[in-house]
């Protein structure tokens, strides 16, 4: 859900309505924890449930797996500027020749 619509006790800044910041979980066992800021947000790509594709970045939260969801930059709304960064800042990068267009696969996340 986009960061405004999210519930009142997980915003900071709730009216200046920041569209690069989304709510997910809210689910009891499922959420974002101490130490997880900056880890990714993945979901099953709707093609292909055995393969993944990063959505967000761990950004805030309140509590751990409680049904407050957890705050998390949207990285739909920040591709330009993270993919900016790499190439600025990495000889290697280059994300139009990537074998499975970036997309994590199941098999990394087996033991989470």
């Amino acid at each position: 859900m986009a960061y405004w619509e999210c519930p009142p006790a997980t915003i900071c800044c709730r009216k200046s309505k920041v569209r690069s910041l989304m709510c997910a979980g809210g689910e009891i066992g499922k959420d974002a924890c101490k130490g997880d800021g900056g880890s990714p947000l993945a979901c099953p790509l709707q093609s292909d449930p055995n393969r993944y594709e990063q959505v967000g970045i761990v950004n805030y939260g309140l509590g751990c797996g409680t049904t407050i969801p957890a705050v998390y930059t949207d990285v739909s709304k920040m591709r330009t500027w993270i993919d900016y960064q790499i190439r600025e800042n990495s000889n290697a990068y280059q994300p139009q020749n990537a074998d499975d267009g970036g997309k994590l696969r199941k098999e990394y996340f087996r033991n989470l």
